[in-house]
């Protein structure tokens, strides 16, 4: 299967129709998508990252496996998993903040399995901390405490980093 090394975001989204939806959580979204006039399939992973530093900016980001007839099959029955990053081993295209999607080759990042960890468990830490806000009676507290973890968290890892290095 032959595809290009670059696609321009819009074009490629709009030529996307949704096969199968797969999973969705708060913050991810995992659907087998069919891109019109080639019949290629793709395991699309679309999540959103808050952006801080940059006072809370929302930042979507979409990754597209591509798909061999066989795999779709066995995604969407259920019997092949399919989970980002520990299924995506190989070439697979992403976008960023611009207009385009570009290749990515995971193969070159197979020894960040210590900061993708690191994103895990901030992510829980975040979903703990949605759940909890609601019943929270002190939420100035629970925010804090919650600063407090994501520091922790990335302190730990950053200690484990070096000393492997």
């Amino acid at each position: 299967m032959s595809l290009p090394d670059t696609m321009d975001r819009q074009t490629f989204l709009d030529s996307l129709e949704v096969v199968q939806s797969l999973k969705q959580t708060d913050f991810e979204t995992y659907q087998v998508v069919k891109e019109r006039g080639t019949e290629r399939h793709y395991l699309m992973y679309s999540f959103y990252h808050i952006n801080l530093s940059e006072g809370g900016r929302r930042d979507d980001y979409r990754y597209f496996l591509p798909l061999a007839s066989d795999d779709v099959l066995a995604i969407v029955l259920g019997e092949q998993p399919y989970e980002y990053p520990e299924h995506w081993k190989r070439l697979y295209y992403r976008t960023g903040t611009d207009d385009r999607i570009l290749p990515f080759d995971p193969s070159e990042n197979f020894d960040r399995e210590r900061e993708q960890e690191a994103e895990r468990e901030m992510l829980d830490a975040l979903l703990r901390y949605k759940r909890e806000w609601k019943q929270a009676d002190d939420k100035e507290a629970l925010t804090k405490k919650l600063f407090s973890q994501l520091a922790e968290i990335e302190k730990r890892h950053s200690n484990e980093s070096d000393s492997s290095e």
